[in-house]
């Protein structure tokens, strides 16, 4: 029997804690160069940028620092991660972190010029910048 998972509903707070501790250090460490340099070099200079499950906000620390004329928005279902990325990214006016659905904030926002979708995979970095303009 089949056990099927709704990957549209956020993580639990343990699978939060996980993926936040373990999996996304591990994603960014092996594929910095392609995570922050090829998705953050894609995007326009001064772009408004939305990101996609943001988690616990470890790109856009990254770009951030890499590209501090970007205008940021991560947006994550889950609070926890939500919680995690405002810790690690401290105060910074130009970057927004919010709890949600992308397809909702998109309905909302009317300022984003492109949307960054991180999977980690080397193959489809460029592929996951998306322009909105």
């Amino acid at each position: 029997m089949a056990i099927a998972r709704d990957f549209t509903a956020p993580y639990s707070v343990l699978e939060s804690y996980l993926y936040d501790a373990i999996i996304a250090p591990a994603v960014m460490r092996l594929g910095d160069e392609t995570i922050a340099g090829t998705l953050v070099g894609e995007v326009a200079q001064g772009a408004s940028v939305l990101e996609v499950g943001c988690g616990g906000g470890q790109l856009a620390v990254e770009a951030r620092r890499r590209r501090p004329d970007l205008r940021w928005t991560g947006v994550d279902l889950s609070a926890e991660q939500i919680a995690r990325a405002r810790r690690r990214v401290g105060p910074d006016p130009r970057c927004e972190l919010l709890v949600g659905s992308a397809l909702d904030l998109l309905k909302t926002v009317a300022t984003v010029q492109q949307i960054v979708a991180n999977s980690g995979s080397d193959e489809s970095a460029a592929q996951q910048v998306i322009d909105i303009e």
